[in-house]
């Protein structure tokens, strides 16, 4: 959709490029550098954790290098280290709320965007009150 007003613009390199303009050379340019997490994320029901964060996000890696990221990647999301290697082999309904969201934002952050945008990002995992106050992961 264009946007009616306004204009969002990014640094690729020495350009700025304006991503109101859609082409492979305007939004097309910059979109591969932005990782998006929605509120209303998914996970690949089918697929265990270890794949929703490599093969079913495009990330063609030897398992033992995928391994190795996934969990760095997971403990960036909030995992200590020895939680994010138990839960590599468990599917996504296995797994908390919270633990779920962690994990979708993994799945933005192994791809190493340079620019991240949440949508609500602690709206669904279970830490803010119905105050809306909240703890940090």
């Amino acid at each position: 959709m264009k946007p009616t007003s306004g204009s969002i613009d990014v640094r690729i390199g020495d350009e700025w490029i304006d991503l109101t303009q859609l082409g492979a050379e305007k939004k097309g340019r910059a979109t591969k550098y932005i990782g998006v997490l929605h509120q209303e994320y998914s996970l690949y029901p089918h697929r265990n954790i270890i794949d929703n964060l490599t093969e079913s996000i495009g990330l063609d890696l030897p398992f033992e290098l995928g391994e190795r990221k996934a969990i760095h990647t997971l403990r960036n999301a909030g995992f200590t280290e020895k939680k994010a290697k138990e839960i590599l082999v468990k599917m996504p309904d296995e797994l908390s709320e919270g633990e779920r969201h962690r994990v979708a934002m993994a799945q933005v952050l192994i791809k190493e965007p340079r620019i991240l945008v949440f949508d609500e990002p602690t709206g669904n995992d279970g830490s803010c009150n119905k105050d809306r106050s909240c703890k940090s992961l």
